[in-house]
């Protein structure tokens, strides 16, 4: 019923979601941009060179900033993969967020950017990087070979 999908979405912004996520400030958002950005700074070192020009993650996060790539990441967190990834994939990577937690966020971004490591490492312009980041997500039609990958990233 509309009444209980209405109580769901309550309980899941308030419950399982960072806190001031979707308030005025975005604190919650900001803070999830920044955690993702040092995974990839971990986890796919090449990618975060790519991505950020060569500046060190600490440089950014001593000014307080974050790589232009964010504007698109972050509207995967804010919608929680809806209209980004398949729904099939949508609909299992919620699934394990209901069971595993919200850390599974942090692995799905983790590994759309991993399926599309070699694409992304082969472009120069940093234009061409925001539109494949925007564009790709929506092309990994494999949902069992994205829930094999996103279990290889220790969090």
């Amino acid at each position: 019923s509309e009444e209980a999908a209405f109580w769901m979405l309550v309980t899941t912004i308030h419950d399982y979601l960072p806190h001031n996520m979707y308030d005025t400030t975005m604190e919650g958002a900001n803070i999830d941009q920044s955690v993702l950005m040092m995974l990839v700074n971990e986890h796919l070192p090449d990618i975060w060179n790519k991505m950020s020009n060569g500046k060190c993650f600490l440089d950014y996060k001593i000014s307080n900033e974050l790589p232009p790539i964010t504007l698109v990441t972050n509207h995967w967190f804010l919608t929680l993969f809806i209209n980004i990834l398949p729904v099939e994939t949508v609909l299992r990577l919620w699934d394990c967020f209901f069971i595993e937690g919200y850390h599974i966020m942090f692995k799905a971004a983790l590994t759309i950017i991993k399926l599309n490591q070699v694409k992304i490492l082969d472009l120069q312009d940093p234009i061409e990087i925001f539109q494949t980041l925007k564009n790709m997500p929506r092309r990994l039609i494999d949902c069992h070979k994205f829930m094999e990958v996103i279990h290889i990233f220790i969090i």
